[in-house]
């Protein structure tokens, strides 16, 4: 694709990107860290998967982040099978990740996600305008 004459893309999801081979670059920078280091592409999956299920509920009340985790089968696939840790002692280890990296903040007792989810902008071009509908 960074070979292409890209001006603009349409992802399927998010909106338009309008420096497609910036993005392209930092994504295959973002590819080569992770290869050389898998551990931060199990750290990054992690965060991001709790931090879509935080925009989803609004956030999670301190005392219901134990149990919501502990219910959850990618959170017991990752605490065991990637950082061979039982999922109960995994816990601290991924708030702390989640609160370092300020995926994630403290807001009234919540665990909220640090990026709100944000709608499509309602001002694009016909096309996109098109593909939402």
């Amino acid at each position: 694709m960074a070979k292409l004459p890209l001006k603009l893309i349409y992802p399927g999801h998010g909106t338009a990107i309008a420096n497609p081979l910036e993005t392209i670059d930092k994504a295959r920078f973002r590819l080569e860290k992770w290869l050389r280091s898998p551990e931060k592409v199990a750290w990054h999956a992690c965060k991001r998967i709790f931090s879509y299920a935080l925009m989803i509920r609004n956030g999670l009340p301190e005392h219901e982040v134990v149990d919501y985790l502990m219910k959850c089968e990618w959170y017991h696939d990752f605490s065991t099978n990637i950082f061979n840790l039982k999922p109960i002692d995994f816990i601290q280890p991924l708030l702390d990740e989640m609160l370092r990296s300020k995926a994630a903040h403290w807001q009234n007792n919540r665990l909220m996600p640090s990026t709100p989810y944000n709608w499509p902008d309602i001002q694009t071009n016909e096309a996109e305008k098109r593909c939402r509908l």
